[in-house]
């Protein structure tokens, strides 16, 4: 009211004016009152879905498993060397999505909707490579983002088979490396009919062993191969010994598969370099033509199931009172199979021998010398007097 006019007012007259101000007011106040508080409430409703989200998505990123028994679990350095963690793995073709449902069936995460979420984020759903990835489940899902960026290992283990091993050398490497149970692969090479089917190979015996049949190589395996799939490689490489050409000098040298690959094994067995093989290989063409017994000290080890240096002829490991298929001491011609499985040296050996000598005598006798020599002879005089002078 203006003060001109309330000069004029009874002082009852200026009471009954200030009430009827302050009534018509009343609805005002309280209509803006009503807002601020729908506005505040709002606001707090806000910030609680807000908070209510971020645990969600925090709780959801964490580890499934605690790393320790404090509540709050550390880290894991997945560059460390003793760092184990369990094999992932991501086959080709598959996108986040994918990884992520995998991930989380596996135990390795709470929430694959978020896990996709946060490669998104991290710009990591388009790089996730296929292969091997070795994580766990005390890891939190940001740290497995990050070892899936740095991409997978081969889905293949390699092992390295080298010339001369036998079948038990194999069966225990392969246990090993992780591709089975070492008498799984021992059953295998102990019934070689079963890979003879498989593979139809007509050249793998119907019994006896897969010895001499498995190509020292190094092979990149598949990392999830069953143990007939791990030798079943191994056969295929040797194989592709076999060409038309190496048939025909097998056929040539008046020689079957079976004796070549015989033959070659001992010869592996008996070399201490690859220049020495051919003449070796001689050695025992001449024995076999003259009616000889190849005398082979590593046929007599393999038959007792010996090293080498485990042989004793005072024990009579090389008489009639050890006598075994592979003797060739008591027994002429061809053991009853190979004694090791040679490499391509070996096997080429055979079919390039070297039986005479400069003056084209036939050579019949060898021996390596304490020394470090070979010593080829044409007869056993000779041979005597080196074993006299190299070895005693």
């Amino acid at each position: 009211m203006k003060a001109d006019k309330a000069k004029d007012l009874t002082v009852e007259e200026l009471n009954d004016e200030w009430d009827e101000e302050t009534s018509s007011s009343k609805p005002q106040n309280r209509w803006l009152r009503n807002i601020l508080l729908s506005l505040l409430v709002l606001v707090l409703l806000a910030l609680g879905t807000v908070g209510a989200a971020f645990l969600f998505v925090k709780q959801s990123l964490s580890p499934v498993l605690a790393q320790n028994t404090s509540t709050e679990a550390t880290a894991i350095d997945t560059s460390t060397p003793d760092f184990q963690g369990v094999e992932f793995e991501v086959k080709p073709g598959w996108g986040a999505n994918r990884v992520a449902n995998a991930l989380e069936a596996d135990g390795f995460i709470k929430n694959a909707r978020i896990f996709s979420l946060w490669l998104r984020y991290k710009e990591y759903d388009r790089s996730i490579g296929e292969g091997l990835y070795y994580i766990s489940p005390k890891m939190s899902s940001m740290e497995i983002a990050e070892v899936l960026k740095e991409g997978g290992q081969p889905r293949t283990k390699r092992v390295i088979i080298p010339e001369g091993f036998r079948t038990i050398d194999i069966a225990k490497r392969l246990n090993e490396s992780g591709f089975g149970r070492e008498k799984d692969f021992i059953y295998y090479m102990r019934n070689p009919s079963i890979l003879k089917e498989s593979l139809d190979a007509d050249y793998l015996p119907d019994d006896g062993s897969l010895e001499g049949y498995l190509f020292p190589a190094s092979y990149d395996i598949p990392h999830d191969a069953d143990s007939l799939q791990a030798l079943s490689q191994m056969v295929r490489r040797f194989e592709e010994e076999m060409d038309l050409e190496t048939l025909e000098k097998v056929n040539n040298l008046g020689l079957t598969k079976k004796q070549w690959v015989i033959l070659a094994s001992i010869v592996q067995s008996e070399a201490g370099s690859e220049e020495e093989m051919p003449i070796i290989t001689g050695v025992f063409l001449n024995r076999l033509e003259l009616g000889m017994a190849f005398q082979s000290d590593p046929t007599v080890a393999y038959g007792l199931g010996k090293d080498l240096t485990e042989l004793d002829r005072s024990a009579g490991d090389f008489t009639e009172a050890a006598d075994h298929p592979w003797n060739t001491y008591t027994r002429p011609g061809f053991p009853v199979g190979p004694i090791s499985n040679p490499g391509n040296a070996a096997l080429q050996a055979v079919l390039n021998p070297v039986r005479l000598n400069p003056d084209g005598q036939e050579y019949l006798y060898f021996l390596h010398g304490r020394d470090g020599n070979f010593y080829p002879n044409i007869s056993f005089n000779d041979h005597d007097r080196d074993v006299s002078r190299y070895l005693r």
